[in-house]
């Protein structure tokens, strides 16, 4: 029975790795051991699950409908032999992959990870930065951290902290150019923003204001305009989390305090929609709450 639970485990790193030698790597099997497992999974299941030549590899449709089953086994696997995990410690072991913005990664993870990765050395974590939404189920991610709404089928979120957007530049920008008194006064202005973002809706003493924007440098990468800013190259919004640190070392200044800009949003922690969540996903978000 463990032997195909191994076979099972070895499945998953594969689909989820797309990478036979690297899979084996990860779980500490050589290359030939990795297609004789393969080919005993597919034996017993009747089914092709890989699609392989000498430079691609591809799940099967098949492959993917297994790799659903198998994923719920080794989660009920997992519950099942909690009490025994916790008396070899109650050190987590397995992979949980994290997708989050470069920003959150920064302010937020940096300390948990290193804490996970000391205290369980048979954790593995992977995390995917990207400012764009990276899709739970396609890319079997297990945690993501997003900013605003979600629209994905099959996956569970939850609040964790609010997402307040505010405008900022540093003080040496403002000595040159000029502190702007009211959102009209950003017209005059040096801006960096969102890539395809055409205006910034600021709300503040009574009023809704839409400010169109010129003179715009555009990045696809919330931290890179972080950086311009500090360098000086002009006006952007951040979420107030992301710039804190900025703005206390004096590197930053929030512009327009009396404003705030759109609707009020949340950064969520996403999960997918399974029946039992595994005790290393759990464990691994339970110390990413505590840094919060």
């Amino acid at each position: 029975m463990m032997e195909y639970l191994s076979d099972l485990r070895l499945f998953c790193e594969i689909a989820n790795t797309l990478n036979f030698r690297q899979a084996g790597e990860q779980l500490g099997y050589s290359p030939a051991v990795v297609s004789m497992r393969v080919k005993r999974l597919e034996t017993i299941t009747g089914k092709t699950l890989f699609l392989r030549s000498t430079r691609h590899i591809s799940i099967t449709e098949e492959g993917r409908e297994l790799l659903v089953l198998a994923q719920k086994t080794l989660d009920l696997t997992e519950l099942m032999t909690l009490d025994r995990q916790r008396l070899n410690g109650g050190r987590i072991s397995g992979q949980v992959r994290i997708a989050a913005p470069h920003s959150f990664a920064r302010v937020f993870l940096l300390q948990p990870i290193r804490q996970l990765h000391v205290q369980n050395p048979g954790l593995t974590i992977e995390l995917l930065l990207d400012d764009q939404f990276t899709p739970l189920v396609r890319e079997g991610i297990d945690l993501s951290f997003r900013v605003g709404e979600v629209r994905e089928n099959n996956v569970e979120s939850e609040n964790l902290i609010e997402d307040k957007r505010i405008l900022i530049a540093s003080p040496d920008y403002l000595t040159q150019y000029g502190e702007p008194r009211r959102p009209a006064d950003l017209k005059q202005h040096l801006i960096l923003s969102h890539l395809h973002m055409k205006h910034w809706e600021l709300t503040g003493n009574g009023e809704t204001v839409r400010v169109p924007l010129k003179r715009v440098m555009f990045c696809n990468t919330g931290d890179y305009l972080t950086w311009l800013a500090v360098d000086g190259a002009g006006i952007t919004m951040k979420s107030d989390w992301s710039v804190r640190d900025y703005i206390e070392r004096g590197q930053l200044q929030h512009v327009l305090p009396d404003y705030t800009l759109g609707e009020q949003r949340f950064v969520r922690v996403v999960t997918p929609r399974r029946e039992v969540t595994p005790l290393r996903v759990r464990h691994v978000l339970e110390v990413i709450r505590e840094h919060l």
